[in-house]
């Protein structure tokens, strides 16, 4: 007799999925509440850095503020009916108000200030910025001797980003650090529903690494990103190299890294204290 009920088969490829991320979040878990299993000298090492991008590899703000303010000059030249200091203020406001990183930035800005999007302005406004971009694209200074040493060292070296990967990965080609990195994780890859602040990102790239949390050591200038870090129990470290004091950075649960860097050079050493030769 045929079973009126048949046992339906799970996709192999959505099973093999599942059981990595049930035996991943199994691991953390028995890590959490079973410490003293594990060796002084594990606990202890830094297998794998995790690398932040903006402010962190390259001068982002730096380059957010020189190309808003060619584009507010081009702008006020193109017709806006403001000097370039009130512009610039207010361009500064309407980014931290719809994203730094947000293509709507210079349209809002202009609806508000406006009431129309003036086409003319808009484009004089993305040209110019984009041709002051362009100056900016490099690496900080050691960045990418700084990574080398890293992996001779015999550690993994990944980057985790809140961009999207078709704003962050040219950033990333055009400073020259692409090839570098074990792993790559962008806001919208397949698997992150969130941003650093929420963990996902953080734990994607240790799934992918195939490390314990502890073990990782990231390097970051956002002081969410380091709180949430911290409470997955990683190591921090702040780039203080990439803190600018005049933008209004906010650290409203008064995070402290675990390590402040003056130079990204100041990693290796930090290595090499934890990692017994």
């Amino acid at each position: 007799m045929q079973n009126p009920h048949p046992i339906r088969e799970r996709p192999k490829g959505k099973r093999v999925l599942n059981l990595v991320g049930v035996n991943f979040l199994r691991s953390w878990i028995h890590s959490k509440r079973h410490p003293q299993q594990d060796s002084l000298q594990d606990s202890v090492q830094i297998r794998a850095v995790i690398f932040d991008l903006d402010n962190t590899l390259l001068n982002f703000i730096k380059m957010k503020e020189d190309g808003s303010k060619a584009a507010v000059k081009a702008m006020v030249e193109a017709g806006l009916p403001m000097t370039e200091k009130e512009a610039s203020e207010e361009l500064i406001r309407a980014y931290m108000e719809y994203g730094v990183d947000e293509n709507v930035a210079f349209s809002r800005f202009l609806q508000e200030k406006m009431g129309i999007v003036d086409e003319r302005i808009l484009q004089a406004a993305i040209g110019a910025y984009l041709k002051e971009k362009e100056t900016h694209l490099h690496a900080y200074p050691k960045a990418r001797r700084t990574i080398k040493r890293i992996k001779a060292r015999r550690i993994r070296v990944a980057l985790v980003t809140d961009a999207v990967r078709e704003k962050a990965e040219p950033r990333i080609r055009a400073i020259g650090l692409y090839d570098l990195f074990d792993e790559i994780v962008y806001s919208d890859d397949k698997g992150v529903k969130d941003k650093k602040a929420e963990f996902t990102p953080f734990i994607e790239a240790l799934k992918r690494l195939k490390l314990r949390f502890r073990n990782a050591l990231v390097v970051d200038d956002s002081p969410p990103n380091l709180g949430s870090a911290k409470k997955l129990g990683m190591i921090t470290a702040l780039p203080k190299y990439g803190i600018d004091p005049n933008w209004p950075w906010k650290n409203p649960d008064g995070v402290k890294a675990d390590y402040e860097l003056e130079s990204i050079a100041d990693i290796l050493p930090i290595i090499d204290n934890r990692n017994p030769k």
